[in-house]
């Protein structure tokens, strides 16, 4: 495959011209550098892909956006495995029941289930945790406490409380994006 500036009208069997190719499901990254080092360019999406365990298919693109003076800009692009895709949409699609399970305060998932048991461990988990904010307001009383400092521990463990549910959607929700 070769990149043209101007098309060309007469092509030979088996060549074909295609005004554009759409390549989907790629990483992909822009490159703004002298041409000759093009090669970290793909050195570090394929390191990317292997620390990420991303399946490629082997196919690589480069489009030249422009060239400057002694610099290229092109667009370097590494085509995924379809069924990668397909993984981190699932991934994606728990992710955001994870999200709706945290805010309503529930948990949908089937533990019993390998794709959704972490899951459904990590929501028990900060459930679990969220328990250790409740306030014992009559042990707080047998230690002396008067009403105005039990409102005031109750207040303080309130906030913890509600940091650590906000905590749990953010976490759900920024692993998503």
């Amino acid at each position: 495959m070769v990149q043209l500036k101007n098309p060309i009208h007469n092509i030979k069997k088996p060549y074909e011209l295609k005004f554009q190719i759409r390549i989907t499901n790629c990483l992909f990254a822009r490159f703004t550098e002298k041409e000759e080092n093009l090669q970290f360019a793909y050195q570090k999406l394929g390191l990317y892909a292997f620390e990420n365990d991303i399946k490629l298919k082997g196919d690589s693109f480069t489009v030249l956006v422009k060239k400057e003076e002694e610099n290229i800009v092109a667009d370097v692009k590494l085509e995924q495995v379809n069924s990668q895709v397909d993984t981190y949409n699932k991934k994606i699609q728990l992710l955001i029941k994870a999200e709706e399970n945290a805010t309503k305060g529930t948990n949908n998932f089937d533990k019993d289930e390998a794709v959704e048991r972490e899951f459904y461990n990590r929501l028990n988990a900060a459930y679990y945790a969220g328990k250790t904010f409740d306030v014992d307001k009559k042990a707080l009383k047998d230690q002396g406490y008067d009403e105005k400092q039990i409102e005031e521990v109750v207040k303080i463990q309130k906030y913890k409380s509600d940091e650590h549910y906000f905590k749990t959607i953010s976490e759900f929700t920024s692993e998503r994006n």
